[in-house]
């Protein structure tokens, strides 16, 4: 399910019993474009660019997150917005994105793989994503971000080994790299529809999060993919949202 903290970082949970939960713990704010989207922007002393974005992968790769998982989870996202393209997904050191990002000042979003611990109720975190003002701090998910960085678990075992082949394993955490990415563009999880007319689009009734209710089909939801709300492929629901907060 979905729950709403005072950290401000967004996580991904899966169950112990590889029932997956997904979690976003932010300060949640009504200053969002829609439901689906963050408010807020990327400051203009950023050095990101949404006109290129680029990507470090820091430690972040293991048997099943490798090199071009984490590329195709990145740049499904391109042509969704002529106001958003993506440049490259590479390798880096820290130390050598720290210098690139903060004395060259290019474009770049740090990927850096992480071991989670497990969380009180038994879950194991997927992924993450935190952002910091200028100053360094930690900042919500409605405010204007200066930076931002994206935390994979780097243990694969994390993502499902009980009667579940590769293929699926791979899917699962390409969507991951997919919903991370959405964060960074500012796109929040689907907001649950009380009913198949409460809220317009949300119209296909299943489970996000663990919480029933009437979602869009889209890869925001809160999940591993799925044939019912959670989508393994960029939907126009996803789509919309971006050009909605960006521009098409």
């Amino acid at each position: 399910m979905i729950r709403l903290r005072r950290s401000r970082k967004l996580r991904g949970l899966i169950s112990v019993f590889m029932a997956v939960v997904m979690v976003m713990q932010m300060v949640a704010s009504a200053s969002a474009h829609n439901s689906d989207i963050f408010g807020g922007t990327y400051f203009a002393a950023s050095p990101i660019s949404l006109s290129q974005l680029n990507f470090a992968v820091i430690n972040a790769e293991n048997s099943l997150l490798t090199l071009n998982v984490i590329r195709g989870g990145v740049f499904v996202w391109g042509g969704q917005s002529s106001r958003v393209r993506f440049g490259t997904v590479e390798r880096m050191t820290n130390t050598e994105y720290t210098r690139r990002f903060t004395v060259n000042r290019e474009s770049i979003i740090p990927i850096v793989g992480h071991r989670f611990p497990t969380t009180t109720g038994g879950g194991i975190v997927l992924g993450e994503v935190v952002a910091q003002n200028q100053n360094g701090a930690e900042v919500g998910v409605n405010s204007n971000w200066y930076s931002v960085e994206i935390r994979l678990n780097s243990n694969p075992l994390a993502w499902g080994v009980d009667s579940i082949s590769e293929t699926t394993r791979r899917q699962r955490a390409t969507k991951t790299v997919m919903h991370e990415v959405g964060h960074v563009l500012k796109l929040a999880h689907p907001a649950r529809g009380a009913s198949s007319s409460s809220i317009i689009g949300h119209n296909v009734s299943g489970t996000s999060g663990g919480v029933a209710g009437w979602y869009p089909r889209a890869v925001m939801n809160v999940g591993f993919p799925n044939n019912n709300v959670i989508a393994s492929a960029i939907t126009a629901h996803d789509g919309n949202n971006l050009r909605a907060k960006w521009g098409a």
